[in-house]
């Protein structure tokens, strides 16, 4: 009978090849970001051409569970990170996440404000539901 090894152990054993990995993404992502404005001006787009803050942005390489990626996604948001950097950090792609934030923009104007003060019960001030004369 095999046992399966523990996700501690998992991640020990793929310690030196994630950081090896990660190491390559830094030294790449400017390479890759030469080459994109490198395109930018063979179609003659020149805002992607000229635009020097463009970079690459890599998957995450570690190996984590989705109870742990949920967890820190929750524990971001409890400290005000914004929910688009929540759902980029979730994996999303820019289609999804503008879907989700127009979905939330259009959920926020539903909701009512939460410095309106409540509700007066129906009748006279003191609350009674008899109708006044």
């Amino acid at each position: 009978m095999s046992v399966f090894p523990s996700g501690e152990s998992l991640r020990a054993t793929e310690f030196g090849l994630t950081r090896k990995v990660q190491a390559r993404q830094q030294s790449y992502g400017d390479a890759w970001s030469d080459v994109l404005r490198l395109a930018g001006r063979v179609v003659n787009n020149k805002r992607l051409a000229n635009d020097l803050g463009l970079g690459v942005v890599w998957e995450d390489v570690e190996a984590r569970s989705e109870a742990e990626v949920v967890d820190a996604l929750t524990k971001m948001a409890s400290l005000g990170v914004p929910n688009e950097a929540l759902w980029q950090r979730w994996g999303a792609t820019p289609d999804q996440i503008a879907a989700w934030a127009a979905a939330n923009a259009v959920a926020a104007d539903k909701t009512p404000p939460t410095d309106a003060p409540p509700a007066l019960p129906v009748g006279d001030e003191l609350g009674s539901s008899e109708p006044t004369p």
